[in-house]
């Protein structure tokens, strides 16, 4: 007595595609994040309120902080009342 055991194959949540060489990187080499480090390095002042566009203190936090590590930079980030200020350290 042979019972078929046959199963319905439900289609996958994923498609998997195999390619010869992984695509250049879209990503910019120079952000706007950058060239705010940048100025604020040039600046003779000690202290100031960074203001983007559509942008949350919360959200600019992460960026600049990984910036300023990586490139070793004599700046402190704060956060007050919902902005941002990036402060020298000398």
């Amino acid at each position: 007595m042979a019972i078929n055991m046959a199963i319905a194959e439900t289609p996958k949540p994923y498609k998997l595609t195999a390619v010869k060489e992984l695509p250049p990187s879209k990503r910019l080499k120079h952000s706007l994040y950058d060239d705010i480090l940048n100025t604020a390095v040039a600046s003779p002042e000690k202290l100031m309120k960074v203001e983007v566009t559509g942008k949350t203190a919360k959200s600019m936090y992460t960026s600049f902080k990984n910036r300023i590590k990586k490139r070793n930079l004599p700046i402190r980030i704060r956060v007050r009342d919902k902005a941002l200020y990036l402060e020298k350290i000398y």
